[in-house]
């Protein structure tokens, strides 16, 4: 994929979306700074109501005074932006090779059709190794599985679909209504009917906070589904804190579920070390820390403690991961606590042509896991339109 700064779509601000195919995972991360907007120059006109006229909070309102001297200390303050909830421990989690790992043999072909607005498809055949119908139903076995991708990113909006061979349909739209607040939905159609899933979202990143609000599979008509609500705040330079909410009813029961999760990030200067905690539903405890050594080295490290009333069935892990990073390739090793060495290595023999070999080893059940595969991706793109759609020479992929 070429690398270069993204301009302008406020609907791909602060993620990154993934479509299946990519060498490095079983779905991959695809990198919204490569692609160009349809325009960069356009900018938001404000909300309705200010637009006509009617904004509640205008400085000659009385709320309006008291909400303005409020923004004004805060500014004062220059926190910086705190990131979302749901990207804490991203980046440890990207170090560590078994987010990467796969089993069997696979090929992902990349072809990108459009540069501006940004357009790709993909095609991805796996054989030997776990196949949708498998991971909901062990029984059913390994085989071969073949995913058509697509991914469109016109001004404002992201749109990202995929169908495999069995007929399961999953996407995702973003559509972006004000530079701060994106409304998200995700669905997921299978033929068995019992999978099926939709999220509806609204994410709202602003200046030193960020909140959230989801819906998944929500019926209005019996209350059902699974509602969460998150915030987190800077309050420091470098430390945030934050909580989440969920509230469940599952359908057709008349349980009711409701808890509350706790989030803290601490950041180093320059961002050079990250850690992140996370207490769940006031139990279980999980921990990420990632430092950035060199230009070429990362190191991470993950623990997860699940503490419950008989000894025997409390649980922990641990797990420490490196990845290094070479001219034209990428190698990440991991050792866990449950006995695990895992190595993933994503090596580009050209710009456009990616090899990669996985290995995962088990030496407390004495099994392991090898994967070999390819990446190729494609563009018919002169040197002129590249340069003219904002993106620079392809870079090598890691």
């Amino acid at each position: 994929m070429a690398s270069s700064s993204r301009q302008g779509n406020p609907a791909a601000t602060g993620d990154s979306y993934y479509m299946p195919g990519k060498a490095d995972s079983d779905q991959f991360e695809v990198d919204l700074k490569a692609f160009p907007t349809a325009s960069s120059s356009s900018t938001y006109d404000g909300s309705w109501w200010q637009r006509k006229g009617l904004n509640p909070f205008a400085a000659s309102t009385p709320l309006g005074a008291m909400y303005h001297k409020f923004e004004s200390w805060r500014a004062q303050l220059d926190l910086p932006p705190p990131g979302s909830i749901e990207n804490l421990g991203r980046e440890t989690k990207n170090v560590m090779a078994s987010s990467h790992c796969f089993e069997g043999a696979r090929a992902d072909l990349a072809k990108a059709i459009g540069l501006s607005p940004p357009f790709q498809i993909t095609h991805s055949f796996t054989l030997g190794g776990p196949t949708a119908s498998s991971a909901m139903d062990p029984a059913a076995g390994k085989g071969g599985s073949y995913q058509f991708s697509s991914f469109y990113a016109p001004q404002d909006l992201l749109l990202q679909g995929n169908i495999d061979q069995e007929g399961a349909v999953s996407g995702r739209a973003n559509y972006s209504i004000s530079p701060s607040d994106i409304l998200k939905l995700q669905l997921q159609l299978s033929p068995n009917k019992a999978h099926n899933t939709v999220q509806l979202e609204h994410d709202r990143q602003s200046g030193d906070y960020a909140l959230n609000f989801k819906a998944y599979n929500a019926s209005l008509a019996d209350a059902t589904g699974i509602y969460t609500a998150s915030y987190l705040q800077s309050i420091s330079q470098s430390v945030a804190l934050g909580a989440e909410v969920v509230w469940q009813r599952p359908q057709g029961a008349d349980i009711e579920e409701a808890g509350i999760n706790y989030y803290a990030r601490l950041a180093g200067k320059n961002r050079s070390w990250l850690g992140s905690a996370f207490l769940i539903n006031g139990s279980i405890l999980n921990a990420t820390y990632y430092q950035k050594i060199n230009d070429k080295v990362d190191l991470g490290a993950e623990l997860t403690i699940v503490p419950h009333p008989i000894p025997a069935q409390r649980q922990s892990s641990a797990a420490l991961g490196v990845r290094y990073e070479f001219r034209a390739a990428s190698v990440r090793a991991q050792l866990d606590s449950k006995g695990k060495v895992s190595m993933y290595l994503d090596q580009r023999i050209t710009p456009a042509f990616g090899f990669l070999v996985s290995g995962e080893i088990d030496h407390v059940k004495n099994s392991s896991k090898w994967g070999i595969g390819v990446m190729v991706e494609s563009q018919n793109f002169t040197e002129a339109e590249i340069a003219a759609a904002g993106m620079g020479p392809p870079q090598p992929s890691v």
